[in-house]
């Protein structure tokens, strides 16, 4: 009876093993390449963030911050 129930988790586990495999394989390159390309997006020189008013609102009532004093 106990070694039945091992027959049907490793069942489980190979179906979850597998499924995750397929994930990996369809979505994998696009987990390696997405980082990078957020990362140079939201770059400082970049962004239209930095240089909105609302980063000039934000250090108007903190001028101290460090975000601030950088120099962006």
């Amino acid at each position: 009876m106990n070694n039945k129930k091992n027959v049907e988790t490793d069942e489980n586990v190979d179906e979850c093993e597998q499924t995750r495999r397929s994930f990996l394989k369809k979505y994998g390159k696009l987990a390696v390449v997405t980082p990078v390309a957020l990362t140079t997006l939201m770059s400082p020189k970049t962004s239209h963030a930095v240089n909105s008013d609302a980063l000039a609102k934000f250090c108007a009532t903190r001028p101290t911050h460090h975000r601030c004093r950088s120099g962006f």
